[in-house]
């Protein structure tokens, strides 16, 4: 109320300074216009204009009748015509002289006039002054003039008295107007008076408002002050404690002793560190106000946590601060409970996190186990009875092994350990696979599954397979459950395409039983799922959508849904996905350089890779000691010094990264030279081979010239296995070091090998344990390499590849009966190169 009495009262200033301007303004005005027309009023009594103009003409007809007279009298005197002369003379020049001063060349009829009379007296005058004689000859000529110029003059005093009249009427209408205005004038000045006494009252009337205002917001500030738990108080320049309120009192001085601190340094020893010296030299603190956190010195010598505010008080006050202290005990009583509690936190999450790397390891190890024995039980010629129980039980492995990944999954992305793998990918048959594998589940409902694929083709993406055949295959199966007698639609759609990337939505519309409004957002929480009859209709533990939504996001997507209860769901999925680039191609073999011969340690864990290695080695010329784990391998390279280290990377108990970093740790071999063994020669698997402490590494399959080549240190890139069954190089490489019973002893173990690998990559593939998978098929594809059948081990590590990004879709449909076929038409060829 006061801040508008006060505005109040500065506008009433405002307006009289307003009038009072006014009102000066116009008298100033009248006034200089008064005072710029007083001459013309002050002349028009004196003016002898008209009697001067008539008596001029009358002067000259006078003249003109004595110069008639000389002129028809030639011996009549002159004495007359010179006097009358010089009376027109006189008259004549006054007026002359009379126009000029007093400014009335201004008007043209006397301009005319002045003119005519100065150049009658400069014709006349000489004659008139000299000598009788010629006087008298030039009579008439001088009647003549005299008479001519009588009558102009007459036209000059009429034109003369005509302007005089107007310029007499003007006055008389200007007299008037200033009357007027005077008039008016008064009248401003008198309502501008009233109006400022109207103002004066007004502006008094609000000053006793905003001085009682001002009174009680003085006194409701005082009320606060005093009630404030906080200690407020006044110091000075020097920080001398001026005033303060009970509270601050309490707080200096919490036993009641009467010892106070009369300044501010006493019971802040650290305000000089806080006040920057700048504002210790006294410039305004209301450009800096301090909040800061310090501690005070009590009277009784305790020391206490506070917060301190600190500013200067402005206007009349300056040169006076108020420091307001608050006691923050509490507060950092709870803050260091605050940190207990996130400490214990951390704790339990690290303890959690330790839990799920033994849960991931300890229980999913045994349960793949078991699910393929019982895979193979199942498979077996049973009774009815002890079958159907294996299948039941194959089915609770099965459904316990899901629930096991969807809570390591949503644990790996909460923690950020998610890692996604982007590669090309066709889209169009990522979803045509994934519809292909659920077609007989969708058909023990009733239900029918159709795909939209965009028209043109959309190009393929630059995405982790893995991750969206889990984010189609959730969504799907869910659309599945919650779906009897009707109808499922996945469609991808192409929202834009640029020139580095594609907006897709991928979208599963079911005509199934549908979600409540208020269930919409709950569904995708943890552990959620929503009423009975939608539980009814789809168990498991309500991780699905949930790691669905967090894939999606981790993807730079967002997921949305429109569904109603009885009118089915459709989830859509929309992604930004950069588009495939062109793959490089590999360059052509170069002709290998033998080596030098070396001390070369193999570290492989699978016997016939063992074998061949060494064969090819010995026949380089090297000396060869094997090794069968990682940690041999770790103890021989400890104990012997090497020059070049063949490490492989999949294997048991240590892999070939662990052991790398343990061989740079220290040792006889700790600067040896370390080739990397892999099917994984993506450039991100060999940039982590490089960043463990490799030297290099060989693609399987290995090839003898490419192994000389590197054991020859030039640069070299793995080359790549001719796509026919049996590669002639690789197999002229075997027959050279094995030699025949040394390839019929491998053709023998490769036949027990393989004969049942294909039913071994089935069994883990359907009992959805794609690590199992994939370490099936790299064994396998490292030994059909070393062996030289390059199309199955190209085969083999494609279906290695699936496996490892989770498409076990993919994975199951290339080992149904393309790898038995594969298999026998490579021992055939292996049979028929022997014989």
């Amino acid at each position: 109320m006061a801040a508008r009495a006060l505005r109040v009262g500065r506008i009433v200033q405002a307006a009289i300074v307003t009038f009072g301007v006014l009102a000066i303004g116009a008298t100033v005005f009248f006034g200089s216009w008064l005072l710029s027309e007083l001459p013309s009023f002050l002349e028009a009594p004196v003016d002898n204009t008209h009697w001067n103009a008539t008596q001029i003409e009358l002067d000259a007809m006078r003249l003109q009748s004595e110069a008639d007279l000389l002129a028809l009298f030639p011996d009549r005197p002159l004495e007359e015509l010179r006097r009358r002369y010089d009376l027109f003379y006189s008259r004549a020049d006054l007026l002359i002289q009379k126009s000029r001063l007093e400014g009335r060349d201004r008007d043209l009829a006397w301009v005319g006039m002045a003119a005519d009379l100065a150049a009658y007296l400069r014709r006349t005058t000489p004659l008139i002054d000299g000598p009788d004689a010629p006087l008298r000859d030039r009579m008439a000529a001088i009647a003549g003039d005299t008479e001519a110029l009588r009558l102009r003059l007459r036209q000059r005093v009429i034109d003369i008295v005509a302007a005089s009249a107007a310029r007499q009427d003007q006055q008389r209408h200007l007299i008037t107007s200033l009357s007027l205005n005077a008039l008016r004038a008064a009248l401003f000045v008198a309502v501008a008076l009233f109006l400022l006494l109207g103002l004066v009252y007004a502006l008094d009337r609000i000053a006793r408002r905003q001085a009682s205002a001002i009174i009680r917001s003085s006194a409701r500030w005082r009320a606060t002050v005093a009630a404030s738990p906080d200690a407020i108080l006044i110091a000075d320049a020097d920080w001398r404690i001026i005033d303060c309120n009970d509270a601050a009192r309490s707080f200096l001085d919490p036993a009641g002793s009467g010892a106070a601190p009369a300044d501010l340094t006493t019971m802040l020893p650290d305000l000089p560190c806080m006040v920057a010296p700048a504002v210790l030299g006294r410039p305004s603190l209301r450009r800096i106000p301090i909040h800061q956190e310090t501690l005070a010195r009590r009277c009784d010598g305790g020391v206490i946590p506070v917060e301190i505010s600190l500013a200067e008080l402005p206007n009349i006050d300056a040169g006076r601060f108020v420091v307001i202290l608050r006691d923050i005990s509490g507060r950092k009583a709870v803050e260091r409970d605050i940190i207990q509690a996130r400490d214990a936190a951390l704790q339990a999450d690290r303890a959690k996190s330790a839990f799920l790397a033994v849960i991931s390891h300890e229980m999913r190890t045994p349960l793949n186990g078991l699910l393929a024995a019982l895979d193979i039980v199942a498979s077996a010629e049973l009774p009815e009875e002890p079958h159907r129980f294996a299948t039941l039980a194959q089915e609770a492995g099965e459904h316990l092994l899901r629930h096991v990944n969807d809570v390591l999954d949503v644990s790996a992305i909460d923690s950020g350990q998610l890692t996604l793998s982007p590669e090309p990918v066709d889209l169009a048959r990522l979803l045509s696979d994934i519809v292909l594998i659920q077609q007989p589940a969708a058909r023990r409902q009733g239900t029918v599954l159709r795909l939209i694929l965009p028209d043109p083709p959309l190009a393929p993406v630059e995405v982790d397979p893995r991750r969206m055949t889990q984010i189609v295959q959730n969504l799907l199966t869910n659309a599945i459950r919650a779906t009897a007698a009707g109808t499922i639609t996945v469609e991808l759609a192409v929202q834009g395409v640029s020139a580095a990337q594609a907006d897709v939505a991928i979208s599963v519309t079911d005509t199934g039983i549908g979600i409540d409004a208020a269930d919409q957002q709950r569904i995708f929480d943890d552990f959620v799922m929503v009423d009975a009859s939608y539980r009814r209709h789809k168990d498991g533990t309500g991780l699905g959508l949930a790691i669905v939504q967090r894939l999606v996001r981790a993807m730079g997507g967002a997921i949305t849904l429109d569904s109603a209860p009885g009118a089915g769901a459709s989830f859509r999925v929309a992604l930004p996905l950069p588009l495939a680039g062109q793959a490089a191609v590999a360059a052509p073999d170069a002709v290998p350089v033998r080596a030098p011969p070396q001390d070369i340690l193999v570290i492989e864990d699978n016997a016939i890779n063992r074998t061949v290695l060494e064969q090819m080695l010995r026949q380089l010329g090297h000396r060869v000691v094997l090794a069968g784990t990682g940690p041999d391998g770790v103890r021989m390279a400890a104990r012997q010094g090497f020059d070049t280290i063949l490490m492989d990377i999949s294997m048991p108990e240590m892999d070939g990264i662990e052991a790398t970093t343990l061989i740079r740790r220290g040792g006889a071999s700790a600067t040896s030279r370390i080739l990397a063994l892999t099917a994984h020669s993506t450039p991100a698997a060999v940039q982590s081979f490089l960043e463990a402490g490799m030297d290099g590494h060989l693609a399987k399959p290995v090839r003898r010239a490419d192994l000389a080549r590197a054991l020859a240190d030039e640069e070299f890139e793995p080359s790549a296995a001719a796509a026919a069954i049996l590669d002639p190089e690789k197999w002229q490489d075997l027959a050279e070091a094995l030699g025949l019973e040394g390839r019929r002893a491998l053709l023998e173990r490769f036949g027990a090998e393989f004969g049942n690998l294909a039913g071994r990559l089935r069994l883990a593939v359907a009992a959805d344990d794609p690590d199992q998978a994939a370490q099936l098929a790299h064994d396998g594809a490292g030994m059909a390499g070393f062996l030289g059948a390059a199309q199955l081990a190209g085969f083999l590590a494609t279906v290695e590849n699936h496996c490892e990004a989770g498409d076990l879709p993919a994975a199951a449909a290339m080992t149904d009966d393309r790898l038995d076929q594969l298999c026998r038409e490579t021992l055939a060829a292996f049979n028929a190169a022997v014989d």
